[in-house]
C-alpha cells in the first residue's frame, strides 16, 4: 500500500529502548524514533529486565549474541552471531548515540553510522558510511513546532538494494496524521547558468540533491526553450542571473524550487526581483510550514556574512505563504505557493512553488541550517499529492479519534467500531467481543480464528 519504513526500537511494555536518543513524533502507525532513558536510576528494573532479554537473545544456528554495557547502562557493544561484525557505540553527554563503528569478524576496515540532532534533541540526520569513510547513504528529518515529525528522507541500508523515499506527512487540528505522500529516487531538472560548465554553486546544489534524494540530475542551461519533461522537480540556481528564463517556466505544470531571486518575478512568483542583502540570516515567522521544518526564531544560515536575497513583504501573490524574512527587515526571503494558489499577476500556480533567496556566494558557504531549509523545501515540493508520481495516502478518524479509513491508490481499506471504541470491523476481517472486552472471534470471510480466556482475562 505504501513504502515499509525500518522499525529503529526495540520495545517492552511502555518504554522504548533503542539506538538514537529524539523527542520528536512520528506519525501514529509509524516506527517511533528510539529514545534513550536519561533518568537510569528510575529505570534501571526495566533496564535490567531488557538486558536480560537481549544478553539471553539466541540464535539457533549462530550461538549467542554478546552485549557490553557503559556505566550510565547504555549499550556499549554488540557483537552479532550470524556475522561476526562487532558495533560499538558512542554517545553525547545527553545520553544520545552519536556513532556506530561496525568491525568485520576477525578485524579489517571499519563501516559506520552517525547522528545529528536539533536544538530539541531530535533526531535530524542517520548518516552511513561505506570502509572508506565515504558517505553512502543520508536520512534526513524536519518537524514542526509541536514536535511531529513533517517530512524525512529514507535511504536503503548499505548492504541492501531499494531506492530513496522522500515522505511528508501532513496532520488534522487534533494532530493526528492525515496525510502521507512520498516519492522514490526522483528525477530532478536543476536550472544553470551553463550547463558545459557549471559553476560552483550548481556542482554544491548537484551534490546535495544526490545525496540527500538519490535524485538523478540532469543540468539545463536557462537559455533552453521549455523546461523539458520527464522531471520530478525543476530546480532552479543563482546561476542563471535575471532576463534569460524562459517564459514557459512559468505555466510548467511541476513543482519548482527557484533560488534565482531576481528572476522571481519572471515566473510571477513576486512583483518584482529579489535584492541582496549584506549578511545571510533569516527570521523563521513561519514554523508551521513544511519548509520551515526544525527552524525556529532566528537563523544563522551561513558560516559567515554573504549576501541573502529578498523581496519586500508586499510584492507576492495573495496566495503566498512567507517563511522567513531577511532577519531584521519586512523583506521576504523564503516563501511557498500551493498549487491553484494566486500569483503576483492574480494566475494560479499550475504546481508547489518555492523561492529561496540563495545567492551564488551564499551557498558554497552554507551552514547545516541553510542546508536543512533547502532540503525542507525540496521535500515539501517533490511530494505534491497531485503529481503521478507520488504515492498518496489519506487517513480518515471518527469523533472519537479512531482511524476509520485509509485510502491510497489501490482503493480505501475502512473500519467500524463499536460504543466503546472496540474495532468491529476492518481489513482483515469482522471482529466479535465479550461484555468483558476481551476479542473472541476474528472472521476474514474465509476463516474464522476463535479466542478463549480464563477467569483473569488471560
Amino acid at each position: 500500500m505504501h513504502p515499509s519504513l525500518p522499525v529503529r526500537a526495540t520495545s517492552m511494555g511502555s518504554r522504548t529502548f533503542g539506538t538514537v536518543g529524539g523527542s520528536g513524533r512520528r506519525p501514529p502507525g509509524l516506527p517511533v524514533p528510539p529514545t534513550l532513558a536519561k533518568d537510569h536510576e528510575d529505570r534501571k528494573d526495566e533496564l535490567d529486565k531488557f538486558r536480560s532479554l537481549v544478553e539471553n537473545r539466541t540464535h539457533r544456528s549462530a550461538g549467542s549474541a554478546t552485549f557490553t554495557w557503559t556505566d550510565a547502562g547504555l549499550l556499549d557493544s554488540l557483537v552479532d552471531p550470524q556475522t561476526g561484525v562487532t558495533a560499538d557505540w558512542t554517545y553525547n553527554t545527553a545520553g544520545q548515540a552519536t556513532d556506530i563503528d561496525y568491525t568485520p569478524s576477525g578485524g579489517g576496515s571499519t563501516f559506520g553510522r552517525s547522528f545529528g540532532y536539533d536544538t530539541a534533541g531530535r533526531l535530524v540526520t542517520d548518516t552511513h558510511t561505506d570502509t572508506s569513510a565515504n558517505v553512502v547513504g543520508v536520512n534526513r528529518m524536519g518537524y514542526d513546532p509541536r514536535g511531529d515529525l513533517v517530512w524525512e528522507t529514507q535511504a536503503p541500508d548499505p548492504t541492501t538494494t531499494g531506492g530513496t523515499v522522500t515522505s511528508l506527512y501532513g496532520y488534522d487540528p487534533a494532530d493526528r496524521l492525515e496525510t502521507w505522500d512520498s516519492v522514490q529516487d526522483p528525477a530532478i531538472t536543476l536550472v544553470v547558468g551553463d550547463s558545459s560548465s557549471p559553476a560552483t554553486e550548481d556542482d554544491d546544489l548537484t551534490e546535495r540533491l544526490e545525496m540527500m534524494f538519490a535524485a538523478t540530475v540532469t543540468l539545463r542551461s536557462d537559455e533552453l526553450t521549455a523546461p523539458g519533461s520527464g522531471a520530478d522537480l525543476i530546480v532552479i540556481s543563482p546561476s542563471v542571473g535575471s532576463g534569460v528564463l524562459h517564459a514557459s517556466y512559468e505555466s510548467v505544470g511541476l513543482p519548482v524550487v527557484n533560488l534565482e531571486a531576481a528572476a522571481w518575478d519572471e515566473m510571477s512568483l513576486s512583483a518584482v526581483g529579489g535584492t541582496n542583502a549584506t549578511e545571510a540570516d533569516i527570521a523563521i515567522i513561519d514554523g508551521t510550514d513544511p519548509v520551515a521544518a526544525s527552524l525556529v526564531g532566528d537563523e544563522q544560515i551561513s558560516t559567515g556574512s554573504y549576501s541573502l536575497a529578498s523581496v519586500d513583504d508586499d510584492d507576492f501573490g495573495t496566495g503566498v505563504n512567507l517563511v522567513a524574512f531577511d532577519e531584521g527587515t519586512d523583506n521576504a526571503a523564503a516563501f511557498t505557493y500551493e498549487e491553484g494558489a494566486t500569483l503576483a499577476d492574480s494566475g494560479a500556480a499550475p504546481a508547489r512553488r518555492v523561492g529561496i533567496g540563495y545567492t551564488t556566494a551564499l551557498i558554497p558557504n552554507l551552514n547545516d541550517t541553510g542546508w536543512q531549509l533547502f532540503d525542507n523545501a525540496v521535500a515539501w515540493a517533490l511530494t505534491d499529492p497531485t503529481a503521478t508520481n507520488v504515492d498518496s495516502v489519506e487517513y480518515g478518524y471518527d469523533k472519537n479519534a479512531n482511524r476509520t479509513s485509509v485510502t491510497d491508490s489501490t482503493g480505501t481499506d475502512s473500519s467500524t467500531y463499536d460504543e466503546r471504541n472496540r474495532l468491529i470491523t476492518g481489513p482483515e476481517g469482522d471482529y466479535t467481543w465479550t461484555p468483558r472486552g476481551t476479542l473472541t472471534e476474528i472472521d476474514d470471510g474465509s476463516t474464522t480464528s476463535l479466542y478463549a480466556f480464563d477467569g483473569l482475562g488471560r
